[in-house]
């Protein structure tokens, strides 16, 4: 899951900085975590901007299961090609 966080704009680097630490801290305390950051990522109102992005996991990975099988290994037998147009050409 994912939240988008807006920082009011402010002229002052030090009470932008302030506003964005906030932030950070308010997002961890709900259990996100800070997963990458793209500074000047984005050009707005004559300046560049960056961004944080902060996820949250509702559940622990799972394991993905057994590699899947290359086509040629797979067993196309049960394919339903009731849909395919008349002169076109399956290769299996």
């Amino acid at each position: 899951m994912y939240q988008t966080v807006v920082i009011k704009y402010a002229p002052k680097a030090k009470d932008m900085a302030a506003q964005v630490e906030k932030a950070a801290n308010e997002m961890e305390a709900m259990g996100y975590r800070l997963t990458a950051v793209l500074p000047d990522c984005g050009y707005k109102l004559g300046r560049w901007h960056g961004v944080h992005w902060y996820e949250k996991r509702l559940c622990a990975p799972c394991d993905p299961g057994a590699f899947p099988k290359a086509a040629p290994d797979m067993d196309w037998s049960a394919l339903c090609l009731d849909g395919v147009p008349d002169g076109w050409e399956v290769a299996l």
